[in-house]
Parts: C-alpha cells; sequence; structure tokens
C-alpha cells in the first residue's frame, strides 16, 4: 500500500457545514486538552493545527487538503473547554449534522490515554457508527507500559461492542512514538481498507 503524502497541508477554510466538500475527508476528533491538535501538527509535520494550552480554543472546523486532495477536518474539542455551556451545546448539534456527510470516509479519535474513553468520545463514536474508526491513545509518554496496555486493552473491550471497523493505537505526539502506524492508519481510512485490529503497536 502506497502512503498517502501528508507533508504540508494547505488550509482550505474554518467551517460548519460539508455542504461545499467534494473529496474524500477523514475527522480528527477528541476532548478538548486531548492533543488532537498537536497529533494533526505530528502527522502533518509542521504546526499546521492551532495547539494552545488552553482547552477548546478551536472554534470551528478547520479543513486541511493534502496533496492529492483528501481532506483532513479538525473538529473542535468537547468536554471542559473553558467556552460557555450554551456555545458547546452548540458545537455539538453541528458537529452531529457534520458527522453525517457523505464525503467522510473516517475518524480519528484522540483519546488521553490516562483518562481513557469517556462519555462524550462513546456518544461521538456511535453518532459516527457507519464511519471506520482510529482510536489514538495520546499522550502514552505519560503512562507506564503496563498501565498503557490495560487502558489499550479497556479501550478494545469497549469499542468491540459498535458495529465500526476500529483500530486502536498508542501515540505521543510530544516523541513522535507511533507516527508511522498513524500515518498508515490514516491512508487505510482514506483507501477504504480500515479493518479491525487484532494487536497493538506500543503497549508491550
Amino acid at each position: 500500500m502506497e502512503l498517502l503524502n501528508f507533508q504540508n497541508p494547505n488550509f482550505l477554510r474554518s467551517t460548519w457545514t460539508a455542504r461545499d466538500i467534494d473529496a474524500a475527508t477523514v475527522i480528527f476528533a477528541g476532548r478538548s486538552n486531548s492533543g488532537k491538535s498537536s497529533v494533526l501538527n505530528a502527522l502533518c509535520g509542521g504546526r499546521f493545527a492551532r495547539t494552545a494550552r488552553l482547552p477548546g480554543r478551536t472554534r470551528a472546523i478547520n479543513l486541511f487538503a493534502l496533496q492529492r486532495g483528501q481532506i483532513l477536518a479538525d473538529l473542535p474539542g468537547y468536554g471542559y473547554a473553558v467556552v460557555a455551556k450554551e456555545e458547546q451545546r452548540t458545537w455539538s448539534s453541528k458537529l452531529m449534522y457534520f458527522i453525517k456527510a457523505p464525503c467522510l470516509c473516517g475518524l480519528v479519535l484522540v483519546v488521553d490515554c490516562r483518562r481513557g474513553l469517556q462519555e462524550r468520545d462513546m456518544a461521538l463514536l456511535h453518532a459516527a457508527s457507519r464511519l471506520p474508526a482510529l482510536v489514538l491513545m495520546n499522550k502514552a509518554d505519560k503512562l507506564g507500559r503496563a498501565a498503557l496496555r490495560d487502558c489499550v486493552e479497556s479501550a478494545k473491550s469497549t469499542l468491540a461492542t459498535l458495529p465500526m471497523a476500529s483500530t486502536v493505537l498508542t501515540f505521543s505526539a510530544l516523541k513522535k512514538r507511533g507516527l508511522e502506524k498513524l500515518r498508515y492508519g490514516v491512508t487505510d481510512l482514506f483507501l477504504g481498507e480500515a479493518t479491525p485490529s487484532t494487536d497493538e503497536n506500543n503497549a508491550n
């Protein structure tokens, strides 16, 4: 399988609608401060997605085009972002509408491995159950080997209850640990070759 080129994606626009998107699109989602934007930056080899100390700084869906035209969509974080609750509810309704767009071909869900899958993560996975999912257990450098293995096994057990094809990978945006696996995983989503994982790459 030929790996897609994720270097130097072109920022297209910030939006809340998929109406004008006619290219295959993979969405990146996760709780505020899960490291989602940092994961995108690591994937693409630069600081293309906004990062900040305060959670909730991504305030719309940011679209980035790869060299072959595929699109990466960076969704606003959800959870404990420092924004008004009413704005959070508005985001949620808009996101739930966006993830039903026919242009979407996959979901990358970024999870802080120290916290595991949370209620809002599961709600998103259920809403996007038609899409194959790559669940990225980020900040893997913050856990010991045994704790990380337990986190991965717990995520796999939870995901087994869902109808979607899903893969669990560990990752460290800080240390770029698992970067090649991530790039192949996202390529699989774009090419429609994603299959459920039977093993994990970094937990042992």
